[in-house]
């Protein structure tokens, strides 16, 4: 019996300890491999004595993500982003003790990809809780450009450093585009770029305006808007287009230096006239 019983405690053994280093090894969000999917949308969590907990997000094309960190009460964490490859990309997060901060990352990718998101504790003992906002932001790629009309007033929020927004707009020829913007709680810079990417004229500021005066560029023109500001503060900003008919400065500086050329030439035919004329009336008068 007592053989029997020692057997049997050694199996439950086994089978206890295995079954729980089974779920251990299985436990979500403890690595890369087990990261936690998430998309969109709001996640709370604790992370204890040094550990870090993952998550992994699929980005859609055309997207940047922003993570917006919220740390608890006494509680100290950070996030660190990383692609695909395992690689860390973008900008971080540090918050401590209800404070909040972002971090921000654009794969500049015309298709969807990987982010994982690793949440640290960086207490040597003790829980740490933390809170994650996860949003999908316009990104920085030329060619996911939002299609805007002449006079449309387009107001919006850049929510991080380095975000970029890209409009475009169709300029017929003969007409020049100007766009007008705005801003609070910090300065933007907007750009103008031809279907070339090629920049026409840019401006940083809170108020200001852009155009196509210079060379009348016609076709689709591109619109860039970014801010600076690394304080990782909302920057909102307003931006109208209007088209006007006219010409370039070049073209009017052209068409005044024909205008001289051509006045030039008529100056200098009047003068040989004249002295063709006195060199005819002299002739006559020695005759």
């Amino acid at each position: 019996m007592r053989v029997v019983k020692i057997i049997v405690l050694g199996m439950f053994a086994a089978f206890f300890f295995t079954g729980f280093f089974a779920v251990f090894a299985a436990a979500e969000g403890t690595s890369f491999d087990d990261a936690k999917e998430i998309g969109e949308g709001t996640f709370s969590g604790t992370v204890a004595n040094g550990t870090s907990y993952y998550y992994k997000v699929t980005v859609p094309a055309y997207k940047a993500i922003l993570v917006t960190l919220e740390a608890g009460t006494d509680s100290d964490v950070t996030l660190t982003m990383y692609d695909e490859s395992k690689q860390q990309v973008g900008l971080g997060a540090l918050a401590s003790n209800g404070e909040t901060d972002k971090g921000f990352y654009d794969g500049k990718s015309t298709a969807d990809y990987l982010i994982y998101l690793k949440i640290s504790d960086m207490k040597i003992f003790g829980i740490s809780k933390y809170t994650i906002k996860v949003e999908f932001r316009p990104s920085d790629v030329m060619s996911g450009a939002e299609l805007i009309n002449d006079g449309q007033k387009i107001s919006d929020t850049l929510k991080a450093s380095l975000e970029v927004h890209w409009y475009k707009i169709n300029v017929p020829k003969g007409e020049i585009l100007n766009v007008s913007f705005s801003s609070s709680r910090g300065e933007i810079m907007i750009a103008l770029y031809d279907q070339k990417g090629d920049a026409i004229d840019s401006n940083i500021g809170t108020l200001g305006y852009v155009d196509t005066k210079l060379l009348g560029q016609s076709g689709t023109i591109y619109i860039k808007v970014t801010s600076f500001e690394f304080q990782n503060q909302d920057v909102s900003y307003t931006i109208t287009p209007k088209l006007v008919k006219g010409s370039s400065e070049v073209e009017q500086t052209a068409t005044g230096f024909s205008m001289m050329c051509i006045g030039g030439v008529l100056v200098v035919i009047i003068v040989i006239v004249l002295i063709v004329y006195l060199i005819v009336r002299k002739k006559k008068g020695s005759s």
